[in-house]
């Protein structure tokens, strides 16, 4: 892989197991946690933490996984990652319309977002076990929770996330992952991103939640990209803070970030804001805008 100052790697995640992109309930009764059909930078972020501390230590520690965490968040931009149907397709973009959301791919091809969730997401109905009485389900403890398939439901075409990763400095970035392990090797590649010990970082990853029960496994390829900080589309493909400046169509959700502070893991700060969710569409193409470690606008 050439080292240069700014590196943009396309990834693409074959999914391997369904997944849940969501919130899961936090309370009793019968309660749907729904999925996003993407995955956010910070989930990307996450799921390359685990998989590099694990790939660097034997036995990692809290503060082994906060280490590396902050190196990627010093070196990373981790984008938002869509889904693309079948082997060298496309993603799915959402776009909030007058008429409602749609998802649209680079080819043209366009989906409600009705259509989509259709064709992509199956629904599971769990409940607690009221052990007093046997095997009985528990009063008020029926929840349901939405799974992105691993295949296409029309064709069995296979499921990937497809996205990208910006690498600021490659060279101080391959320096700091080698300094936290002496006995490990570590060395950049074109088809797996990084590879720590002769093993791909993208061979194996977890991402989003219901990960207890299987849910959440793919693995990956990469290739090098021309680098662009420029989005020349009036859609958003990340979450962007409110602006009132502008005029808008789409979603606004609030997100909550809790980021623990030094290497003991006692303490944590937590940061509250309201942003336009990814697909929201504004009035003029956003251009050369700044994005955090996780792709989200600042």
């Amino acid at each position: 892989m050439l080292m240069n100052n700014h590196l943009r790697v396309q990834i693409r995640l074959k999914l391997e197991s369904p997944h849940h992109i969501g919130v899961l309930p936090k309370g009793p009764g019968i309660v749907l946690a729904p999925t996003h059909l993407y995955v956010t930078g910070k989930m990307i972020w996450g799921a390359l933490t685990t998989r590099i501390t694990q790939l660097l230590f034997t036995s990692p520690t809290q503060e082994n996984y906060q280490a590396v965490g902050q190196v990627l968040k010093n070196y990373l931009i981790c984008h938002y990652f869509f889904p693309a149907i079948g082997d060298h397709s496309t993603p799915y973009y959402p776009q909030y319309t007058n008429d409602g959301l749609f998802w649209e791919t680079d080819c043209n091809c366009r989906l409600s977002d009705r259509e989509l969730r259709s064709r992509l997401v199956f629904a599971q109905v769990k409940t607690a076990i009221d052990h007093d009485s046997g095997f009985s389900a528990k009063h008020g403890h029926l929840f349901e929770t939405e799974l992105i398939s691993d295949k296409y439901m029309e064709t069995q075409q296979q499921i990937y996330w497809v996205g990208n990763v910006e690498m600021t400095n490659c060279n101080p970035f391959i320096d700091e992952l080698r300094k936290m392990s002496s006995q490990s090797t570590v060395e950049m590649n074109d088809q797996t991103l990084l590879r720590i010990n002769q093993t791909s970082v993208l061979a194996r990853l977890t991402i989003g939640g219901e990960s207890n029960m299987g849910y959440g496994r793919c693995k990956g390829t990469s290739s090098v990209i021309e680098p662009t900080n420029t989005q020349n589309t009036n859609y958003l493909r990340c979450h962007c803070p409110v602006d009132t400046g502008q005029k808008w169509i789409g979603k606004i959700e609030p997100l909550v970030d809790k980021e623990y502070i030094g290497l003991n893991g006692q303490k944590f700060k937590t940061t509250f804001g309201y942003f336009w969710a990814p697909g929201s569409q504004v009035s003029e193409p956003l251009t050369t805008k700044i994005l955090d470690p996780w792709g989200r606008l600042k």
